[in-house]
């Protein structure tokens, strides 16, 4: 076990050993308390048994060397969880090879050989009488930055501090430094730019990077990456300049006060330095401004709402902040940016994409016509409780590996959300710490803000999967649909709102409650958002191919009216062939191309600019783009071959769910919505066959006269009713207008339910009719004509067998507003689970013979 009671994980388990040494021990041999018999050994009765011998006690690994709690040290904010590996990896590389680091418990803990006095003596003057091991600083220099001390028109305060470390060089802390200044300034001679700074830095940073030393070349390859411009790592801002501010300069200000060029001009350098490392209180601080990465240091006085001095650096974050930034040098690899080429790839720094945090904007994303975002760049910093080696820590660090589901590297957020609940992470990595570069300072001014905590899935069998398919209609939104010109703000928010439904459910937590089933079908209903604001573009085509079809295990469980009454809707599948005088193909597609201008080509989807069968108009009522989908729907099955109606849906809603869209208990804007999230499914083209084998268990019930009866149009129910129908369903059937009945059964998909049998309930044999073609009938409701629709249904029905059990002059006397009329009429799409009930209230009973 390691130090924090943790166990190494397997690929460190041979360092880890290395780290821990065990004593060895030897066990005392058991005496022989029987004599050995010499006697042959046949047969286990004669056969002397030897005891057995005791087991070995277990080897426990002695832990030598100190923890050290580096309170100070905390994943929040940036600088310091910087600062944490800044420490370590100067201990780890100067001071003890063998130490370890891990996070617990909301700080860094270090194990190490030496003790805490130990440790701040190591960063102030050196160890022992010896004064060795000695904190050397990293040979931190930008001789192409804002302020650079390397030219004679350059900046004095540096040149000043140039010079110092030149006459320093003999001193071992700053050998190293002394010998690269001297290396640039050689090649700044021989190119002749000793006078002024060349303006083609390309050119100076490769001559630089040339003859600089490992520890200067780390530094310039965590800073920028040469490739056809200068591309930046952005934890140094600019190259290492943060507006007009040097950091390189102030680096080495720092230096100066709290180490000395060669004399400290602070006393309280070490005070500060249990500060910075342990967390203790201090009084004094610094002037120079502390950077993007301490965004409480970073404001001036009065800067708030409260009347408040200017904020002091402690000289040690900054100094241990820029040591740990060094660790996170730019990778050889390459992934796609999103200007459309490729990019250096930083560990662990992607695009930044919006995903509903308080603290982020969408006006923060990159637009697409400039390179010049409020947000420069996001990191996911990794975060492991398992001890760590700095020999681990930079291989980790030097990949930066965050791998999607598909093999392909992170691109931006939510591609780092998808490869975290993937195990597309380096095994050990507990959480990330997600973090973004916004400008919040002014023009050119960055801070770094926490964007949240990610943990790391708990098994490979992750939400991640279900997103492949969908996954080109991810890219496309997120690369097509960016703040620009011909997208409209409309667009823009749809894009947000997908954005954040993906970003809930990758970003959830399983460890505490599991995945939510709400966030799965919110992905649903944003992407058909975004379909449909995309639709009303010109350039639609170019901007996005239509969402593929999706599993149907995107559905939920779900208990309220509007979702299941437009799953009944939504779910409407394609229907019939059409005649040879029209060509071949489905006569009536699926309830999705009457919501949008789309067609099926193969499994895909694709917009259709000649569409007639899009009627659903955006801002009209409900009732009336039910009642138009319907209308288009029995048009076009006249183009089609065979017996039918195209409203086919095995799973229809309940009675209860008819009789609250009908009294008006629903949100409609909500189940409209949900209707075009729910079409996005895709649902199999319905054949005769598979509708008969789907529709046998539908049965038609036996609902004795004497105890179901209507008082008017009050219904008296006394039944028991069978146990496949419940009783709450066949009061609500009961509740709805006897009409409803009679109409339905004139608009349902299939076969009509059996004729109802007095005392008995029937089975269907699947050689009932097919329901008749009403299109008049619907016309008829439409113009608010109640009671001669119903007339022209009931002979209808009785023509297949069917007569109405409502009277001649009952039909006649039917009345009912004309808006009513027009609601039942659309709410004669709606499926229901069963139509046998429809029957035996509206169809007169056969009598047994």
């Amino acid at each position: 076990m390691g130090p924090n009671g943790i166990g190494p994980f397997a690929p460190l388990r041979s360092l880890v050993a290395r780290a821990y040494p065990t004593a060895s021990r030897t066990c005392r041999p058991l005496p022989s308390r029987l004599p050995r018999s010499t006697a042959p050994r046949w047969g286990l009765a004669g056969e002397h048994r030897r005891r057995p011998p005791c087991p070995q006690p277990r080897r426990r690994p002695r832990v030598t060397g100190h923890v050290l709690k580096l309170r100070g040290c905390t994943p929040e904010p940036l600088g310091n969880y910087l600062k944490g590996l800044g420490a370590f990896r100067l201990i780890a590389e100067q001071a003890d090879p063998q130490a370890r680091a891990w996070w617990s418990e909301g700080y860094l803990v270090v194990h190490t050989k030496w003790l805490r006095d130990d440790v701040t003596k190591f960063f102030l003057e050196g160890i022992g009488e010896a004064k060795s091991p000695i904190y050397c600083p990293t040979p931190i220099f930008a001789p192409w930055g804002g302020r650079p001390g390397f030219y004679k028109t350059g900046n004095k305060d540096a040149k000043t501090k140039l010079a110092c470390l030149l006459r320093l060089r003999k001193l071992p802390r700053f050998r190293e430094a002394a010998a690269d200044i001297l290396n640039i300034r050689s090649v700044l001679r021989q190119n002749r730019w000793l006078k002024e700074k060349p303006k083609e830095k390309s050119a100076l940073v490769s001559s630089c990077r040339n003859c600089c030393s490992a520890a200067a070349t780390e530094w310039l390859d965590a800073c920028l990456t040469l490739e056809e411009d200068l591309r930046f790592g952005f934890l140094f801002g600019t190259g290492g300049n943060e507006g007009s501010a040097d950091i390189t300069n102030n680096f080495w200000d720092l230096i100066n006060e709290v180490i000395g060029l060669p004399t400290p001009q602070r006393q309280d350098s070490l005070e500060l330095l249990n500060a910075s490392l342990f967390g203790e209180t201090r009084l004094g601080g610094s002037a120079v401004t502390a950077g993007q990465h301490f965004p409480l240091a970073a404001g001036s006085a009065n800067c708030g709402q409260g009347f408040e001095g200017s904020a002091s650096t402690n000289p040690w974050d900054f100094l241990m902040m820029m040591e740990g930034a060094v660790l996170f040098a730019g990778a050889t690899t390459k992934r796609l940016s999103q200007f459309g080429k490729g990019k250096a790839a930083f560990p662990f720094m992607i695009d930044f994409l919006a995903t509903g945090e308080p603290s982020e904007s969408l006006k923060d994303e990159a637009k697409q016509d400039v390179r010049q975002i409020r947000c420069r760049a996001e990191f996911w910093m990794p975060l492991w409780r398992t001890p760590t080696s700095l020999l681990e820590m930079r291989s980790l660090l030097a990949e930066g590996r965050m791998q999607r589901r598909s093999g392909s590297q992170t691109e931006h957020t939510l591609h780092a959300m998808e490869a975290v609940k993937s195990l597309g992470v380096s095994r050990g990595i507990d959480t990330f710490h997600r973090v973004g570069l916004f400008e919040r300072r002014g023009k050119g001014y960055y801070l770094a803000s926490s964007l949240g905590f990610h943990s790391t899935s708990l098994s490979a069998a992750s939400v991640a999967a279900e997103l492949t398919e969908m996954e080109e209609f991810r890219q496309q939104i997120y690369r097509n649909l960016r703040e620009g010109p011909g997208v409209p703000d409309r667009v823009l928010r749809a894009r947000e709102r997908f954005h954040r439904a993906l970003s809930m459910l990758l970003g959830h937590d399983e460890r505490f409650t599991g995945t939510p089933s709400d966030a799965w079908f919110e992905i649903v209903d944003a992407a058909s958002n975004v379909e449909r604001e995309v639709a009303l573009l010109k350039d639609r085509s170019r901007r996005l191919t239509p969402c593929p079809g999706l599993m149907w295990r995107w559905l939920q469980n779900d208990d309220r009216h509007e979702y299941r009454l437009a799953g009944a809707v939504g779910g409407i599948a394609a229907w019939g062939t059409r005649s040879a005088e029209v060509g071949a193909g489905i006569a009536v597609e699926a309830i999705r191309a009457n919501l949008l201008p789309v067609k099926r080509r193969g499994r895909r989807w694709e917009w259709d600019d000649t569409s007639r069968s899009a009627v659903w108009a955006r801002g009209a009522p409900l009732d009336a783009n039910l009642l138009s989908v319907l209308r288009r729907r029995l048009i076009d099955a006249q183009r089609s071959v065979g017996e039918g109606l195209p409203f086919w849906n095995a799973a229809g809603a309940s009675f209860a769910d008819i009789l609250a869209f009908w009294e008006h208990r629903i949100d409609e804007a909500r189940m409209a919505d949900l209707i075009h999230g729910l079409a996005l499914i895709d649902a199999p083209q319905a054949d005769e066959l598979h509708i008969d084998r789907l529709q046998a268990g539908d049965q038609t019930p036996d609902l004795a006269t004497s105890r179901v009866w209507f008082l008017g149009d009050e219904p008296k129910v006394t039944l028991r009713p069978p146990g496949w129908l419940n009783e709450g369903e066949l009061w609500a059937a009961c509740r709805l207008p006897r009409v409803y009945h009679l109409l339905k059964l004139c608009f349902t998909g299939g076969r009509l339910p059996p004729r109802p049998i007095d005392g008995m309930t029937v089975i269907r044999t699947g050689k009932e009719p097919h329901p008749p073609v009403c299109l008049d009938v619907l016309t008829l409701l439409e113009s608010g004509r109640l009671a001669e629709a119903a007339q022209v249904a009931a002979l209808r029905l009785r023509a297949k067998g069917y007569p109405s059990v409502l009277r001649d002059g009952d039909i006649r006397n039917l009345r009912m507003e004309p808006s009513d009329c027009r609601r039942l009429a659309g709410m004669l799409l709606i499926p229901v689970r069963h139509a046998g009930v429809c029957a035996a209230l509206a169809v007169k009973p056969q009598a047994i013979r």
